[in-house]
């Protein structure tokens, strides 16, 4: 991540935000009875199985790709609101940029502002629609 990061501090003014992506995937795992701390997850119904955190900059307006910055395990104490606020955390400070971060609605709730508070991460948050939350970030503070 640190390397992506000054790569990006290289090709982006210090004013300009940087745009994130964050969101949460289950792989389910149901027939591995050995693997520890399998949780329950929700994909398009309940499974047993192991929840990741993805952190991904996406480079620009146009165009399919995104790079991760961080894709991460939630562990069975953790959950994958305060897993992404850990990892926007880390992302801020190690950022000169301010950030832009898009998340599905499952992170606009009082969770996530709880979460973002917790982890002392200055944020707006703004509800583009039922399905997508905005979160914008300031470094200066963090």
């Amino acid at each position: 991540m640190e390397l992506y990061l000054k790569q990006l501090q290289k090709e982006t003014p210090p004013t300009e935000h940087i745009l994130v992506a964050i969101d949460h995937t289950a792989w389910e795992r149901a027939d591995a009875k050995t693997l520890k701390d399998r949780t329950h997850e929700y994909q398009r119904g309940v499974i047993v199985g192991q929840g990741y955190s993805t952190i991904a900059w996406i480079p620009e307006e146009k165009g399919s790709w995104a790079l991760p910055l961080l894709h991460e395990r939630i562990s069975s104490g953790s959950s994958p609101i305060l897993q992404a606020a850990s990892q926007l955390k880390l992302v801020c400070e190690q950022s000169v940029n301010p950030v832009l971060a898009v998340l599905d609605a499952g992170y606009g709730n009082a969770s996530w502002v709880l979460a973002l508070t917790e982890a002392d991460i200055p944020a707006d948050c703004n509800h583009e629609s039922p399905k997508k939350c905005l979160l914008m970030v300031s470094t200066t503070s963090i």
